[in-house]
């Protein structure tokens, strides 16, 4: 099922509807201008931008940005700008939303929601060090450590996060 979100009153309203619905509303109807809007308007689709998706899973798994910040090794200013949409492109805020990810806890498919939301590749199982990731993010664990992603990256021969 795909997460979409609906704005309500300022209010982020998550339900889930099946990608395949919604595929068949839109291959049944020929739209004309401005029913694009209508169709998202009337299935509650909202555009969600990274950051903000991620700081809702951040508080949702019980935690604040600060913590995450202290959790992830990440300067808080730097943290509040990436967290912020002001900053970061590439590799670098690739590295850095898998970090922040990782120790806010969040489940695989919610860290490649994130990375797909900013624009980036989501980890790919015949990519090595993405690989090693997915392994990482699928063992059942509450209470996740950057130093313990770190140690088993170093394990596995790949660069770390810090």
């Amino acid at each position: 099922m795909e997460h979409i979100s609906k704005m309500n009153n300022n209010n982020r309203i998550a339900y889930e509807k099946e990608t395949k619905e919604l595929e068949k509303i839109l291959n049944n109807k020929t739209l004309k201008n401005g029913d694009l809007d209508s169709f998202f308007k009337k299935e509650g689709i909202a555009h969600r931008e990274y950051y903000n998706y991620m700081s809702d899973l951040i508080y949702k798994n019980g935690f604040t940005k600060e913590q995450i910040y202290i959790k992830a090794n990440v300067n808080r200013n730097y943290g509040r700008k990436i967290l912020g949409g002001e900053t970061g492109v590439g590799l670098a805020k690739r590295d850095l939303i898998i970090r922040i990810a990782y120790v806010a806890n969040f489940k695989l498919i919610e860290v490649n929601r994130a990375l797909k939301l900013a624009g980036l590749s989501e980890l790919y199982v015949k990519e090595p060090k993405d690989a090693a990731l997915i392994y990482a993010f699928n063992k059942d664990s509450s209470t996740r450590d950057l130093d313990e992603l770190n140690e088993y990256m170093r394990e596995c021969g790949f660069e770390t996060f810090d």
